[in-house]
């Protein structure tokens, strides 16, 4: 079994839309590039000028739907 590196985890359900999100529910999280992900660190090193410049991670958002169970 692998984990993925995860950080700052928020679960969001806004009941109307708004200007950043349209109603429903929503998980954040900041995706390290540690780990299994180590790999992915270097290439996007290389790709913004090298010299240490990559991103340590990325932040995700995933909609989950609309209805509440």
């Amino acid at each position: 079994m692998h984990e993925l590196p995860l950080d700052n985890i928020k679960f969001i359900y806004p009941e109307d839309d708004t200007l950043v999100y349209s109603r429903g529910l929503r998980v954040e999280a900041d995706v390290k590039f540690d780990g299994m992900l180590s790999f992915i660190r270097e290439p996007l090193d290389q790709l913004l000028g090298g010299c240490g410049k990559g991103p340590e991670g990325l932040h995700v958002t995933a909609y989950l739907g609309e209805e509440r169970a």
